[in-house]
This record gives structure tokens, C-alpha cells and sequence, in this order.
């Protein structure tokens, strides 16, 4: 408050050429009144006969004589106030004089800065896009009246208000624009129109002049000029005159479009030789008719960086790189924070760009991702203990499920509560096995899959844990019982785990027995198998299954028998950060040749590996952006905080520290992510996430003017906003009038009024002789 009358108090003032003189006018007024009120003590009265008349003829004019000496008074005072104001050279703007409409309010101007990504884009190589919107920003206020207002905001995600309430202060408003800088996220300028739309209709700003002044660079991101503005946008601005930047030019740009792991979680087989792949692709924003060469450089993030070097050519009209797959060696010196690993670790990669022709923009040459590494797997063999392994023509379901999770080991004998591995190995996929009877969510503790043989066991509170195991991002497979009775558990699976599939009860018998659909996509969890996926289909027959239904999600079906509509016989389905796999049919030759076909051991581990490497929290975090709010599971219980371990700015920056608050599915950021990289959990240090920026907010095209102008022109009166003088647009012809000689022809006219004025109120007359 105190800074707001300063700036008001400044800016009256301003209005005089020599303010001196002015407040010593004004000063003078207290002469007349300090001679009144002087002249009200009088000596004490001394009564004698013939002044009774006198006095009473006093008192029945004595009103009528007050008034005429407060007149009096009041014309003399106003001559003093009038000079004062003429000898200090009194200013007016002639533009800014009040209507009977607008009278007092003066105008409302909001201006939308547009910080985003691609405002850091150099223009003539001297400065950047958004300092040349601050710059016209800045113009504008400056050119304001003093009884205008003006708000500012700004239009990068997430949209906020610099300056939210349009205020008279100007100074301070120019100040918090000098202070601004961009920021690393995409333009939301659509959704800030529509919140200053809002802003503006509100009634203490109509019957007022409105303008809505947007400073954008008007890339793709901020504007799609094949998309009409919206119809409550229109309808809300009625009466607001916009004022539009002018488009600047383009300048082309190359980026890395995107960093991808072909799977977030790994399964580290061992410390010698394992390896991470990724997947890069480029794009770039210039004139696609020339050649260009762009050298990239990927690497681990550690104590024992591994680097890897790679070239592109491009070629004439490319704008795309076509995605490019490289592997790089884990470090394992850096697991854990240099600790030996319990369970899992993280591994960030960062790819970026070295050096490539035509790049003006820096900030969208690098990637960042996070690949989770697990030591082991864990499955969960859940099946009947009571059930006999011996004396069977075929394998138990449970053995092919073993032979298939461990070839190299074979069948086991008997059930045990402790896991069991592959090998003396700490590392690989290893088994335990439960029986189903006491399944639940306890049980599964430390378990990533869960193989569920005997469903048809299951109680209620099994389900319950098994469900809860799905949510919290575990593997569920589950298994038809080898049996001719009738499937009764099935309507407590489809509801438990709050499905919209259809299970029939009765078994169906093929005959002859049909083969596998060839043409089936290849599920995206198997996406490894994708070569020889057409030649592992078509020896499999299935003779027996449950009559299965997936309405309207093909893109959960992993096998289908052949037919004109593929009938599911095995699909997938996601459930909180889990997933749910079926096979409509039993581990057993009766039903289907399955187990004894190639087909059935790559299932088994792709299925484990790439459902839980694609799916779950992992592939979720790998899509975080800057601007968004992160939202994390369980897992990140712990974590107070989130701190940045590196930042995408050259040299030393401050690093980046998020405050974290608990939700109902785990931890969400209390604030949104503001810069790319790499984020260490505090004080839980092994977890790690990678925030990249939008590769849309890196588009450097900007539209023709042609193109803007039907854009606006559907929105009403609007006006360019000049880059030689921004501040011309808001700015009124002749708006300075100097007021010295009228005046002083003003004060002329008061002094013979006070002449007048005191002739006549003397009641004085000269009597003829």
C-alpha cells in the first residue's frame, strides 16, 4: 500500500512542470482563512444606549451577511489556488480525459508474456525472442496513463499471474517484467486467453476500455491458426480491443525428439555384460532441401560415465530421423549410489546434441531418462500342494512353468515356502512357490509375478491380495485349471479384478482342433519376438479353452484362434499400476500343444520381462514433462523431496528442489516441475525420474502474418503491436495540454467576480447631495 501512494503521489505530481509553485499555492489558501479567523477576536463590547437598535437590526440580517463572507471567502481562496496552479505549469493529457461513461476508471490493459521454450530462440543474434517480448511489455506499460490499469501474466505452463489484479502501480509492474525469465515448458497460450477472458468480463472492468495485449512469438505450440478460437472466447471478449505482436522470423532449429529405453525395467542377468537399449530419433525445423550433419552423444549418468558417439546425415527433405537403436554397457561401479545393489537401482542416460548445423536452440538438445535395473525377478508359483507331481504321463502345469522359467534347471519335485533359483547366481529370474490356500497380500510381499495355476482355490480373501498385488504394480497370470468341471471361479475373478470381459463355464471342445490366428499383432510386451512371431504361431493348436470375450479392446489380445474375427485365447489387461494376463486354457498337452512348442518358452519370458519392462509406474514416469505435476506410487513413500542432479542450463545452476506431499495412491510434487533432468528422491537416494521438455515446445516455425490476422480478425477489433514502438498502439494524439494561460485568464475572471463580489456585499451607497 505505502508503495502503491508513492507511485500514484509521483505520478501526480508528474503532471506539473513546476511543482514547487504549486504546493506554494496551495499553501497561500491558508492566508484568507487565517485572516478570517482572526479577525474574529474582538475587543470585549461596551454597551450604550442608542446601539440597541443597532444590534438588533444586526441580528435579523446576521445569515444573509455569514453567507455573503463565506463567498466571499471561497472566491478569494479559489484565486489563490488558480494562480498556483498556473504558475506551475499545469499538464492534462487531452486523451485521457474521462467520458461520462468511463469517468475516473481510465483504461484496462492485461498483457500475456509468452515464456515458453521456444522464446529462447535468438533473433539477429543478439537477443532472444522473449527478451523482445519483455522489451515491447515494458513499452506498453510505459505508455500507459496515469489512471490506467494493467495485469500481467504469463503463458508457459502452468499459467500464472505475474501481476494479477490490474493495478495503477505502474513502476512495480515494470519491475516484475524486468525480473522474468523463460521458462523450459510449452506455451499454454490458449488456456491463459480463456482465464484472462474471465478476468476481463468481470463487471468491475466493463463500461471501461479493455485492451488484452499478447506477447507471443505465436509458434506452433502457442498458436494453431487451423483451429477457430473458441466460442465462449469470442462471447466473453466482447468489447475488448486486442493487440497482437507482430510474427517475427523463424529461425530453423534441430532437436532431440526423443529418448526411449525399448524397456524401463531390466533384468541385469549379470555383472558382465549386460547392457542397456535405447531408442533416439531427431527432427528438425528448417528448410528441408538442404543436407546437414548432426553428431549426438549418449552416456550413462555415474561415477563411471559410459559414452557412446553417433552421426546423422540428413538428407535432402528429411525432417525426421527415422528412430535409431543403441546399446551401452551398464556401469555396475555405479550401482546404488556406489553400494551394492539389495534388489534394484536406477541408471540415467542422457543423450544430447554435440554440435549440428542450423540449431538455434539449446535447450531441446538434450534427453534424460531413468531405466530401473532389478538384480532378480521374483515369480510366484502359486498352485495345489496336495496335487502329485509323480505318476503323470505329462509334465504338471507347474513344471512347464518351470522348465519354461528355468530351462537350464527343469522340473522341480515338491512345493517349499523359500524361493528357489536358477543358479547359484544372485542375479536372474527366480521362483518361490505358495500354495494357493494361504495366497494373499502378505504372502506376495517381495514377488513381481504372480502364476496363478488353480483358481478355481482361491477365496475371497485371496482374491482380495491378489488384487491389491495387480494395483501396486505386480504381474498376474492366471491359468485355467486342467479339469471338466464346470468353471465357477471365473465370475469371482471377472468381478474381484473388476473386469468387463466374458468367461464361459463349461469347457469348449475343438474338433479337429484349430490353430492360432497368424495375422494377430504382436502384443507391444512381446515386441522381441516380432521376427519370428508368424513362424512361432503356426505350429500351436488349441483342442480345448474357455469361451473368452474381450468387447472393443483388440489391443489387449495377445492369441487368437484363426477365423474371420481372431476368438481370444490369450489377453491382457492393465489395473492400477499392474497388469492382469489370461490363457483361456490349461498348461496341459490335452487342451493344447502349447507347453511343447517354441512358442511357449519365449512366451513365458517375454511375458515376464516385457509386460513388467513396458508397463507399470516405470513407463509411466518415462513420460513426465516439464510443467506437469508428478504423481508418484507407493514406492516413493518415503521420499520428502525431489532434487534436481542435473540441470539442462550451461554452466553452474542452482539445482532444483521440489517439495513433496502425500496422496491416496502414494506422493504427488506440491508444485509443478520447472526444469528437465534428472531428479534424485530425498532422502531415499536410489530413487530416481527423469523430466524432459515437450519436443513440441521446440518448434521454431513460426506462422505467416497473413495467417494471424484470420485468426484474430474472428475475435473483433484488434491492432499490431509495432516492433520499432510497441508502446505507439495504447498511446493518444496531443496527449500533453499545457494550462498556464487559461488559467491565468481563469484567475482574471475570479478577481473581477471578488471585485464585484465585495463592492456589492459592503451595502455601501452614496447619497446625492
Amino acid at each position: 500500500m505505502e508503495v502503491h501512494a508513492q507511485t500514484v503521489l509521483a505520478q501526480w505530481s508528474a503532471a506539473f512542470s513546476n511543482p514547487a509553485l504549486m504546493w506554494g499555492g496551495l499553501a497561500a489558501v491558508s492566508v484568507p482563512l487565517l485572516i478570517h479567523l482572526l479577525s474574529r477576536f474582538r475587543r470585549r463590547p461596551m454597551g450604550w444606549g442608542a446601539m440597541q437598535f443597532l444590534v438588533e437590526a444586526f441580528r435579523r440580517h446576521h445569515h444573509r451577511l455569514r453567507l455573503e463572507q463565506l463567498l466571499l471567502l471561497l472566491v478569494r481562496c479559489l484565486i489563490l489556488v488558480i494562480l498556483g496552479l498556473a504558475l506551475s505549469g499545469l499538464n492534462v493529457e487531452v486523451g485521457a480525459l474521462p467520458t461520462v461513461a468511463t469517468l475516473g476508471t481510465g483504461r484496462t490493459v492485461v498483457l500475456v508474456i509468452d515464456d515458453s521454450l521456444s522464446s529462447r530462440i535468438p533473433v539477429a543474434g543478439q537477443t532472444t525472442r522473449f527478451e523482445r517480448l519483455k522489451a515491447a511489455a515494458v513499452s506498453l506499460i510505459q505508455s500507459l496513463g496515469s489512471s490506467d490499469r494493467v495485469a500481467v501474466w504469463r503463458a508457459a505452463r502452468p499459467v500464472e499471474a505475474v501481476v494479477e489484479t490490474p493495478t495503477l502501480d505502474h513502476i512495480s509492474v515494470q519491475e516484475r517484467v524486468e525480473q522474468m525469465q523463460p521458462r523450459f515448458s510449452r506455451s499454454d497460450l490458449q488456456a491463459a486467453l480463456q482465464q484472462l477472458a474471465g478476468v476481463l468480463s468481470q463487471s468491475n472492468h466493463r463500461g471501461q476500455e479493455r485492451y488484452l495485449a499478447v506477447l507471443s512469438d505465436l509458434a506452433p505450440d502457442a498458436l494453431d491458426p487451423s483451429r477457430r478460437p473458441r466460442p465462449e472466447l469470442v462471447t466473453r471478449t466482447t468489447g475488448v480491443v486486442w493487440l497482437v505482436a507482430r510474427p517475427m522470423n523463424w529461425s530453423p532449429n534441430v532437436q532431440l525428439m526423443s529418448l526411449k529405453p525399448l524397456r524401463n525395467l531390466l533384468l541385469a542377468e549379470d555383472r558382465v555384460g549386460s547392457t542397456v537399449s535405447v531408442q533416439l530419433s531427431l527432427r528438425r525445423f528448417s528448410d528441408a532441401a538442404t543436407p546437414g550433419v548432426t553428431n549426438i552423444e549418449l552416456s550413462t549418468l555415474g561415477a563411471e560415465p559410459v559414452v557412446v558417439t553417433r552421426q546423422h546425415e540428413w538428407s535432402r527433405g528429411e525432417r525426421v530421423a527415422l528412430p535409431q537403436h543403441v546399446t551401452l554397457p551398464i556401469p555396475f561401479g555405479d550401482t546404488s549410489d556406489g553400494e551394492d545393489p539389495s534388489s534394484s537401482w536406477f541408471l540415467p542416460v542422457r543423450a544430447r546434441i554435440l554440435s549440428s548445423e542450423d540449431d538455434s536452440l539449446e535447450a531441446d538438445n538434450e534427453q534424460f531418462i531413468v531405466v530401473e535395473l532389478r538384480k532378480r525377478l521374483v515369480v510366484a508359483l502359486i498352485d495345489d500342494p496336495s496335487s502329485s507331481l509323480s505318476g503323470r504321463r505329462a509334465p504338471h502345469p507347474r513344471q512347464w512353468l518351470s522348465i519354461a522359467i528355468h530351462p537350464d534347471v527343469g522340473s522341480r519335485d515338491g512345493l517349499s515356502a523359500g524361493p528357489r533359483t536358477n543358479s547359484t547366481s544372485e542375479y536372474g529370474i527366480q521362483s518361490m512357490e505358495l500354495p494357493v490356500v494361504s495366497v494373499g497380500g502378505e504372502q506376495l510381499v517381495g514377488a513381481d509375478v504372480a502364476m496363478l495355476l488353480r483358481p478355481d482355490l482361491v477365496n475371497h480373501e485371496g482374491w482380495s491380495g491378489l488384487r491389491q498385488f495387480v494395483e501396486r504394480g505386480g504381474l498376474l497370470a492366471v491359468f485355467v485349471p486342467p479339469s471338466q468341471a464346470p468353471a465357477a471361479w471365473t465370475g469371482t475373478f471377472l468381478e474381484t479384478m473388476g473386469l468387463d470381459w466374458q468367461l464361459g463355464l463349461e469347457p469348449i471342445d475343438e474338433d479337429p482342433p484349430r490353430t492360432l490366428a497368424a495375422d494377430v499383432p504382436v502384443p507391444a510386451a512381446l515386441d522381441r519376438l516380432a521376427a519370428d512371431w508368424r513362424g512361432l504361431l503356426l505350429p500351436v493348436t488349441i483342442a480345448r479353452r474357455l469361451d473368452l470375450k474381450i468387447p472393443g479392446q483388440k489391443q489387449d489380445l495377445w492369441l487368437g484362434l484363426s477365423g474371420p474375427q481372431p476368438t481370444p485365447v490369450m489377453a491382457s489387461t492393465r489395473r492400477g499400476e499392474g497388469t492382469i494376463v489370461f490363457l483361456a486354457i490349461a498348461i496341459d498337452p490335452a487342451w493344447s500343444n502349447l507347453p511343447t512348442k517354441p512358442l511357449w518358452l519365449p512366451l513365458v519370458h517375454e511375458m515376464i520381462r516385457g509386460v513388467l519392462g513396458r508397463a507399470g509406474e516405470p513407463s509411466r514416469l518415462a513420460k513426465l514433462r516439464v510443467g506437469d505435476e508428478v504423481h508418484l506410487g507407493h514406492r516413493w513413500s518415503s521420499v520428502r523431496k525431489l532434487v534436481q542432479a542435473h540441470a539442462v542450463t550451461p554452466g553452474p545452476t542452482e539445482d532444483v528442489v521440489i517439495d513433496m506431499a502425500r496422496s491416496g495412491s502414494g506422493m504427488e510434487t506440491k508444485t509443478v516441475v520447472v526444469a528437465p533432468g534428472v531428479y534424485v528422491g530425498q532422502p531415499h537416494k536410489n530413487l530416481k525420474l527423469a523430466i524432459n521438455i515437450d519436443p513440441d515446445a521446440g518448434d521454431s516455425r513460426i506462422p505467416e502474418e497473413a495467417v494471424v490476422s484470420d485468426w484474430f480478425n474472428r475475435l473483433g477489433a484488434w491492432h499490431w503491436i509495432e516492433w520499432a514502438a510497441p508502446g505507439a498502439v495504447l498511446a493518444r494524439e496531443n496527449r500533453l495540454i499545457n494550462l498556464t494561460w487559461p488559467l491565468l485568464w481563469l484567475m482574471l475572471a475570479f478577481v473581477l467576480i471578488e471585485t464585484c463580489m465585495a463592492r456589492w456585499f459592503s451595502h455601501g451607497s452614496r447619497l446625492s447631495s
